[in-house]
């Protein structure tokens, strides 16, 4: 099963499968297209190129460079990550491109991941759990050039939602602040919708209902209930949802999230249910990488289980993980991801998708890290 399947067979497999190692291509007509893409970074202005997938063209995609660290610091090097949306100059000429159904397509780089695998098995494990995007590797060709391998993540959008919730044009939001002054921690900052649209940006705005009421509603309970709040709360969050959330990036050791950071997860108004759903989003510094946050002498490859239950900065975990009866859950969740969080278990994957992406990895001339560094990264330490 997880030996990749012949070339042949690729298309008719799922674009996400990740026993298939899929060559897509970025044809610009710009000769300036580098430069362009480094000048809209900022303002997350796509140009036009023409993608190809598996034989199949698709003309005047759009695509940006994306991320933060992930997009600042790497040095020199050329491989950057790249958000492609299919659509954002067809819908002008009334087309709708997609493929296999997907019309955006994330390509992360690898930041601080010479194995080119947490992210991929994160994701893999996550969905065990919890709704979280799907994920595996491309070799990405621009202009006929290797940029080599990335890691190709499914949008949080309506065609990940519609996988695994009945409706998908519930608010959905990307808590982006933070870290530092301003996180999108879940603190109650006041009963205006505005004090909030920073923190919480509203990706569905063409379908959204009272956009931001929810979000006050939310840390309303969250922060000023007297008495139970697990109580209280459950009417207006899936809660054993986010408990999930909270032991996976637990367990991973991701604090690039609403533990560390205080950001980069979803919020998702679940119409149907009339509930509030967190999410999981952007993982690649799992397995203890992203240090922010983390108490002085703790091991950066486990985290107490009580971790930021007394932080009055992170209510939801004060909330649910502090509380009795969410504690109890809190703890099985995690003891039911370690029986597969263990290297018996997660290294033959591992394994096998190193050997999947290794003579791509070892040709990428982009890449910033050394062959030896991704060799070594699976069972040791690399200081890149």
């Amino acid at each position: 099963l997880l030996c990749p399947a012949p070339a042949a067979a690729a298309q008719d497999e799922d674009f996400y499968d990740p026993t298939i190692l899929r060559t897509i291509e970025l044809s610009f007509g710009q000769s300036d297209y580098w430069q362009q893409l480094t000048n809209n970074y900022a303002s997350e202005t796509y140009i036009a190129a023409d993608l190809t997938i598996d034989g199949v063209v698709l003309a005047d995609v759009g695509v940006r460079f994306k991320g933060n660290s992930s997009y600042n610091s790497i040095g020199s090097s050329q491989k950057k990550p790249f958000n492609i949306d299919l659509n954002v100059f067809a819908d002008s000429l009334g087309a709708d491109h997609d493929f296999q159904g997907y019309k955006k397509i994330i390509l992360n780089n690898g930041f601080k991941d010479p194995s080119f695998v947490r992210e991929v098995l994160t994701w893999e494990i996550c969905r065990e759990y919890v709704p979280a995007p799907k994920s595996n590797w491309v070799k990405l060709m621009i202009n006929g050039e290797s940029w080599g391998v990335y890691m190709n993540c499914e949008h949080l959008g309506d065609e990940m939602l519609s996988a695994w919730f009945s409706e998908e044009d519930g608010n959905r939001y990307k808590a982006e602040g933070g870290p530092g002054s301003n996180p999108s921690n879940l603190s109650w900052l006041g009963s205006s919708t505005s004090f909030y649209s920073n923190q919480y940006q509203l990706k569905n705005p063409d379908d959204a209902i009272n956009p931001h009421q929810d979000i006050v509603d939310l840390c309303d309970v969250l922060n000023n209930t007297s008495g139970s709040t697990f109580d209280a709360i459950q009417d207006i969050l899936d809660v054993d949802g986010s408990l999930w959330m909270l032991a996976l990036d637990n367990v991973f050791v991701n604090l690039d999230s609403y533990y560390g950071g205080g950001h980069n997860y979803y919020l998702f108004h679940d119409f149907r249910h009339d509930r509030m759903e967190t999410l999981m989003w952007d993982v690649n510094e799992s397995f203890g990488v992203f240090l922010g946050g983390l108490p002085p002498g703790t091991p950066p490859h486990e985290l107490p289980l009580d971790y930021r239950v007394s932080d009055p900065g992170r209510p939801l975990v004060g909330e649910l993980v502090g509380d009795v009866t969410g504690w109890g859950d809190f703890v099985h969740h995690v003891d039911q991801i370690l029986g597969e969080f263990n290297w018996s278990e997660m290294g033959v994957r591992a394994n096998a998708y190193h050997d999947l992406i290794r003579a791509e990895v070892y040709a990428d001339t982009k890449k910033p890290y050394t062959n030896s560094d991704f060799d070594q990264s699976p069972t040791q330490d690399v200081n890149t």
